[in-house]
Order: structure tokens, then C-alpha cells, then sequence
């Protein structure tokens, strides 16, 4: 209220200015840091989420020892992984990796990087048919419309 106003006066203003009564509740409950005499409201950018008790508090409170954290009883490992399946023998790509790996790798003068060398960089593309190490994805693409080419769902080799 501003001075010399009354109450009636200074609701009508306030609601003329674009209260919406229906928005009351999320605009006045904010979730707040649970931890005690911590006043901090948690937002997208200051919320963190405790890996141990799963507790969400202030980045202040992160630490396990600022929140108290009650550790949740240890969760069961996670099962193992499956194993990789093998292509099945009679598959088509089964029967190229097959027909290819017989092949030796293509000059090094077409940016062509044979599977011998280490692999030290990242950037390194490898060919899905013959496992041939590229320097980049041109050559992998260039790589892959010379030495084989698709015929009615089969790879054939040139």
C-alpha cells in the first residue's frame, strides 16, 4: 500500500496490474533447501540432487556432511550386461566381413589409415564392412562407394 491509500484502493491496483489469482500458488511456493535455517529457494540453476540419499538441497548444502545426509540403504548391483551376439553365419553381412577380411587395406594415398597402426587419435572413422581405419568421413564415404557396393541387399567387393 502506498501511503494515503486505502486497502480497496491499493487490491484494485494491484490486481489491474496482471495478478492472476489462479497463479498464486507457484508464484508464492517456492520449494525451499530442506536444510535447517537455510532459506535458499531451489531453481534449475542451484539444485543439486545428493547421490547418496537422493535429497534435493542448495549447492551451499551439497556436500553429504552440510545436509546430513541419511544414506539410503545400498541399491542391488545392476545386472550384467549381455554378451555381444555374433552375426548370424548365414546373414549377408556375415558372409562380406567374411569376404572382406581377406582384403588388403587400400593405399594410404586416399587418406586411408591401415587397422595395424595405433589408433591414438579420436578422429579416426572405421569402415562397418572391413574395419579399415579412416582419417575422416569423406574418406570413409569415398572408402565405402569403391571397395563395396551394395547389390540387392549384399556387399560385394571390387
Amino acid at each position: 500500500m502506498q501511503q494515503g491509500e486505502g486497502p480497496d484502493a491499493a487490491f484494485d491496483r494491484h490486481t489491474r496490474s496482471g495478478c492472476n489469482p489462479a497463479n498464486y500458488k507457484a508464484v508464492h511456493n517456492k520449494r525451499k533447501c530442506p536444510v535447517p535455517r537455510c532459506q535458499e529457494k531451489l531453481n534449475t540453476t542451484n539444485i543439486y540432487r545428493c547421490k547418496q540419499c537422493q535429497v534435493e538441497v542448495c549447492l551451499k548444502h551439497r556436500l553429504p556432511a552440510d545436509h546430513k545426509c541419511q544414506r539410503q540403504p545400498s541399491r542391488p548391483a545392476p545386472a550384467p550386461a549381455k554378451p555381444k551376439q555374433q552375426p548370424n553365419p548365414s546373414s549377408p553381412l556375415a558372409r562380406s566381413t567374411k569376404a572382406v577380411s581377406t582384403l588388403e587395406p587400400a593405399s594410404a594415398s586416399h587418406g586411408l589409415v591401415p587397422t595395424t597402426m595405433s589408433t591414438c587419435h579420436s578422429q579416426l572413422e572405421g569402415c562397418p564392412f572391413c574395419g579399415l581405419q579412416l582419417d575422416d568421413s569423406v574418406a570413409l564415404v569415398r572408402h565405402c562407394e569403391t571397395m563395396h557396393k551394395f547389390v540387392q541387399g549384399y556387399v560385394s567387393v571390387h
